[in-house]
């Protein structure tokens, strides 16, 4: 009977460990995320002593690598590196943690580290984006550009509806455009709509704000200003609609832009500046008018 009771005795210990040492990994994971994303290197390694999984997911599916790479430094990413982590997984939304940082992350030394463990730059995401088209719509800092692009990045890859990255930084991050244009991306490359990167970017969703910096890079970079879509816009068409800088339509007119094209539906460039409030009472709006009825 003593026997039984000691045995019995052993169980109960052997079940209240291991209790405790799930409840201690179930406390140690979360720990893990949260260091991974906000916290540091030391909190970081608490997290795996105290037992984390380094490769474990949270409700998104996101791994501490994934989290660090979104949005901390490259002193945490190394010590999840060095820790095991997987460099090659992906969340719930197809991300790996290499998309993720350039996405992101404006932090070079993030994305070295990323690359300098064999992330695989050629990978493709959500509509077949690349992480170099992630970096050309989202982050702020050209020179994570550059890295991709020199550690194999094509830059003239697409996404589903014929986007390359220049086409998606004239559209959505102006500011990345001339290190594109630098990188040798095709300025006359067209999508399935027959846009370019310079119709994009003078009518685009940034064209609101007309920026010309991006404008002139695309024309010095020899964009062809007459260019048309599948329903016979041209470049001029797009910024007459759309764009508020009367700068950025004289730009187009010294470069070339002919005045007197009409699209698919017969209107002109100053049938689309009609409708632009933002050009009313310029003098450009009354060359596009002056030429309109020539």
């Amino acid at each position: 009977m003593m026997h039984l009771m000691k045995q019995f005795t052993n169980i109960l210990r052997t079940l209240a460990a291991t209790a405790l040492c799930s409840i201690g990994l179930a406390l140690a994971q979360p720990d893990l995320f949260v260091a991974a994303q906000t916290g540091t290197v030391e909190d970081v390694r608490a997290a795996l002593d105290a037992g984390a999984d380094v490769n474990a997911r949270n409700a998104e599916g996101k791994t501490a690598l994934m989290l660090a790479a979104s949005a901390n430094d490259a002193t945490v990413v190394d010590t999840l590196l060095d820790a095991g982590a997987d460099v090659y997984l992906r969340d719930d939304a197809n991300m790996t943690a290499l998309a993720l940082a350039a996405a992101n992350n404006p932090s070079q030394a993030v994305l070295q580290e990323l690359i300098d463990a064999r992330a695989n730059v050629y990978e493709r995401y959500e509509d077949n984006r690349t992480a170099l088209i992630y970096a050309a719509e989202r982050n702020d800092n050209p020179a994570t550009l550059q890295m991709l692009v020199a550690a194999g990045a094509d830059v003239e890859a697409r996404n589903n509806l014929g986007w390359t990255a220049l086409m998606c930084s004239a559209d959505l991050n102006p500011a990345m455009t001339e290190t594109l244009v630098g990188a040798g991306a095709d300025v006359n490359a067209f999508n399935l709509e027959g846009q370019t990167p310079l119709m994009l970017a003078v009518g685009g969703s940034h064209a609101a704000e007309g920026d010309l910096a991006s404008v002139s890079s695309l024309l010095e970079a020899g964009a062809d200003v007459n260019a048309r879509d599948i329903y016979g816009k041209t470049v001029l068409m797009y910024a007459a609609e759309r764009n508020s800088n009367p700068a950025v339509i004289e730009a187009l007119l010294g470069a070339g832009a002919n005045t007197s094209l009409r699209d698919n539906e017969d209107r002109t460039a100053y049938d689309y500046a009609v409708e632009n409030a933002a050009l009313q009472g310029t003098a450009v709006y009354e060359r596009l008018g002056t030429a309109g009825s020539e």
